[in-house]
């Protein structure tokens, strides 16, 4: 059991690392709890869907309270130059989550499948887990990130994709 936690906590760790390497660090000391509520919404099996919808509805918690005003100015920010084009918010978020549904297919997919296989084997969740982590590290490399960046921008109209950017700024 000692040697199965370390294993999971090693794994956790090294995705930890590549997100904030990788992705962002925006986060900070809340980095570990959205790593771990992705994986346990993979782990669970959960469709797309209800990871974004869970995502979101644990945001708030997920934003460390040092970067709170900020996080609603930006919200604020881009949501307004997006008004001004006469878009929305809701409609660019739709499409860059259809553009990460599409680049993270391959990855979700796989993990979910081998959830499926070790529920059905009665593997423990701990064991699941680690599993899950194994493959999110295999597939977090900066390739994948470039991609996920550049289908966002596909899906973007230009203006749309100059508000995400100025807003970032």
């Amino acid at each position: 059991l000692c040697l199965l936690t370390t294993l999971v906590c090693g794994q956790k760790e090294m995705f930890d690392r590549k997100v904030t390497t990788f992705v962002t660090t925006y986060f900070e000391e809340n980095e570990h709890k959205v790593t771990s509520l992705v994986i346990d919404f993979l782990v669970a099996r959960l469709a797309w869907e209800e990871i974004t919808d869970g995502i979101k509805k644990h945001a708030n918690s997920l934003i460390p309270e040092s970067k709170y005003i900020s996080a609603m100015a930006l919200i604020s920010s881009f949501s307004s130059c997006l008004e001004n084009m006469a878009g929305t918010m809701t409609k660019m978020v739709a499409n860059i989550t259809a553009a990460f549904k599409k680049v993270l297919k391959t990855p979700y997919n796989k993990i979910v499948k081998k959830m499926k296989t070790m529920t059905e084997s009665g593997k423990t969740a701990k064991q699941m887990r680690k599993q899950a982590y194994i493959i999110a590290n295999a597939a977090l490399t900066k390739k994948l990130v470039q991609k996920v960046i550049n289908a966002s921008k596909a899906v973007s109209t230009q203006a749309s994709w100059m508000c995400t950017t100025d807003s970032l700024n």
